[in-house]
């Protein structure tokens, strides 16, 4: 797996392992109102410099319902950087409707055209708090644009939108197995570090 951390059933492992392990051989804003979807995109430059002596310019971008080619771009790119052998896409249809979803989101990184990184959320809504919560399902970055700081930023791009509209909390979950993610979060500013135990259930049919 690269930048990307996958999610564990997967299983809520936490796709945001694959962010950056290499494979092996490496203000505030108004909520937007129901079926509408904020679009947001922010240029920015990568932290690091290309070998060239120039900057390399990345735009991080919220996508909205309809960039259907783009969100099956980036599950493309999960695919890849979690090396899922065995995975079969669904069809458009079911895609278009998880995308269109005001509790789902995704954000992308996207340079000259192509997308070399990005992340999926869910919005859990509370009984405790008004204050929604954001689940990072997914977060990966292509092996060559690894180590440039693009996860960084998608989760500084994460946690401000979620500040601008109010949410409580972002949060994710690593295994505790995984050296490389943990450190990964740990430069990312975290306000808490919680050791849990994770369950899941695998439902059989038969």
């Amino acid at each position: 797996m690269c930048l990307g951390f996958k999610s564990s059933t997967r299983k809520i492992k936490n796709s945001f392992l694959s962010l950056f392990k290499p494979k092996a051989g490496p203000t505030s804003r108004t909520p937007a109102p129901a079926g509408e979807t904020l679009a947001l995109s922010v240029r920015i430059e990568t932290d690091k410099q290309l070998s060239s002596g120039g900057s390399m310019q990345i735009e991080i971008k919220k996508l909205e319902g309809r960039n259907i080619n783009e969100f099956i771009s980036l599950i493309r790119l999960f695919e890849d950087v979690f090396e899922m052998k065995y995975f079969l896409m669904p069809d458009n249809k079911h895609l278009l409707n998880i995308l269109k979803r005001e509790d789902f989101i995704v954000f992308v990184a996207v340079k000259e055209n192509q997308i070399i990184g990005g992340l999926t959320a869910y919005i859990l809504e509370q009984y405790y708090s008004k204050k929604p919560l954001a689940y990072i399902y997914d977060i990966a970055v292509l092996t060559k644009y690894q180590k440039q700081g693009i996860g960084k930023k998608l989760i500084k791009e994460m946690t401000k939108y979620c500040t601008e509209l109010d949410y409580e909390e972002v949060f994710v979950q690593v295994d505790k197995a995984d050296d490389y993610a943990i450190e990964f979060y740990r430069k990312t500013q975290i306000t808490n570090e919680e050791e849990v135990v994770h369950f899941n259930y695998l439902l059989d049919k038969k």
